[in-house]
């Protein structure tokens, strides 16, 4: 029963992506980032990104988008593969809010993962 739910949910980001395609490439509107709707800024970036990139969309692109999502918009680290990583960076979110990584960089994330949990209380 999961699997058939996570297959129909990728199934249907796929469509959302294909949707965001064709439409007007220009249609996805800029804004600065907001703090207090970092969620907005990465969707929506992501959103022009997906529409204006020359890429092929897998069906593992549905579940990189949603986990890159919620992780840039809250996380400190985020560990992507390079294509999201490549993403990730053009979006310009401000680098005091998070630090991206991509799979080339995993020793560099795990470093400072490590030195990060010592300035923790």
């Amino acid at each position: 029963m999961a699997q058939k739910n996570l297959d129909k949910l990728k199934s249907e980001i796929g469509k959302l992506f294909n949707k965001w395609r064709l439409e007007k490439k220009d249609g996805a509107t800029a804004f600065p980032f907001n703090p207090d709707r970092p969620v907005e800024y990465v969707f929506n970036g992501f959103r022009k990104l997906i529409q204006k990139e020359d890429f092929k969309v897998d069906a593992n692109d549905s579940l990189d988008f949603l986990h890159a999502t919620v992780s840039l918009a809250y996380a400190d680290f985020v560990l992507l593969d390079n294509r999201w990583t490549e993403l990730a960076e053009k979006l310009k979110i401000p680098p005091d809010r998070v630090r991206v990584y991509s799979q080339k960089q995993a020793d560099r994330f795990l470093e400072d993962l490590d030195q990060f949990k010592t300035i923790l209380p």
